[in-house]
């Protein structure tokens, strides 16, 4: 079981520097340097409860793609609910936007878990979240868990707090949307967020190991995610690429297949969601979108399944070579939607 979080009133640095990201209010410590613009590059990480403002579009797009799953109906029908995790929630930021800016109409049908194994930033996220309220009152009754049990999950205003190892928190209740953003490389997570879906579910994944995912570091890069790359104008994309084919592999395993919804490097991250069902002969037919990219004279490259010999040493792979973005979810997201 999770421990329970208490927002206090004694906080170590409190309030700290106080922040707008999209339409909430965030605080960040005082140790960080408070930005004077938007960043793009990766800040500089100062110990526990760190805000990092330059994955704030990332946070942007998970707001939006979730609004549209509610709106559109493409995840769950009838209008039932959508359970969310953040499963490395940290200050809250992202929980925190999902229930300040989703539009109220649709705030009833989210019931968002934050969990962290950080004690000092479950702190100021509940402060945050109690300072700074959504301007949509919510309040939900407790479900069932996956054992059909009665949850003793509390929503404390449309939220609850929980204090768990990450591995532990994805695994102990049923999600239709998770969020996995880690410190470095997914990897270590990526069982058990998946196993944590239910039949049909949404997978958001962050990956800040760029070095391995590009081939900057090969033999990070062959360790973690058993592949070769090629450091040239197409690392970045091969990086995502590689980052949908090991989610990709690791769900087939569970039986599960995965549809790419939105998925980009951007600036010193990767950024992938997903869409994951269950589904036995879609899983085993995964190999058709997995392949390497081949520099080649004459075009820039082509996919092929398996390179030959001769064209390894200009190949990049194993890798995702089908869509990375779903054209009807992803045409519709706009700025208006903001």
């Amino acid at each position: 079981m999770g421990e329970g979080v208490q927002p206090g009133e004694h906080l170590t640095g409190w309030p700290g520097h106080v922040w707008l990201e999209g339409r909430t209010i965030v605080h960040m410590q005082e140790e960080q340097e408070r930005p004077t613009h938007m960043p793009r590059g990766p800040a500089k990480r100062t110990g526990p409860g760190f805000l990092n403002p330059a994955m704030a579009p990332a946070r942007t797009r998970s707001v939006m793609l979730l609004a549209d799953a509610l709106e559109h109906d493409w995840l769950v029908k009838d209008g039932r609910p959508i359970r969310a995790l953040d499963a490395l929630c940290a200050t809250g930021v992202r929980i925190r936007r999902w229930r300040n800016e989703i539009p109220g109409p649709l705030q009833q049908r989210l019931r968002i878990t934050a969990n962290d194994l950080d004690e000092f930033a479950l702190g100021w996220a509940a402060r945050s979240h109690e300072l700074h309220p959504p301007s949509t009152p919510v309040q939900h009754e407790a479900e069932d868990d996956r054992h059909g049990q009665k949850s003793s999950a509390v929503f404390d205003n449309g939220l609850h707090f929980q204090r768990l190892d990450a591995r532990m928190a994805m695994v102990d209740a049923a999600y239709q949307w998770v969020d996995l953003d880690p410190f470095g490389s997914p990897i270590q997570f990526l069982d058990a967020a998946l196993q944590s879906l239910s039949r049909t579910g949404v997978l958001e994944v962050t990956a800040t190991d760029t070095a391995a995912l590009t081939g900057s570091s090969a033999s990070s890069q062959a360790r973690r995610y058993q592949a070769k790359g090629i450091v040239d104008e197409y690392a970045h994309d091969d990086a995502v690429r590689l980052l949908l084919a090991t989610v990709a592999t690791t769900a087939a395993r569970l039986d599960k297949v995965v549809t790419p919804l939105l998925a980009l490097f951007d600036g010193h991250h990767v950024r992938i969601s997903l869409l994951v069902k269950t589904s036995k002969s879609e899983a085993t037919a995964i190999g058709k979108s997995i392949g390497w990219r081949v520099r080649t004279e004459g075009a820039p490259y082509q996919f092929v399944q398996h390179p030959t010999p001769e064209q390894l040493p200009k190949a990049s792979g194993p890798l995702w070579i089908g869509p990375m973005w779903h054209k009807d979810i992803a045409g519709r997201m706009t700025e208006d939607m903001i």
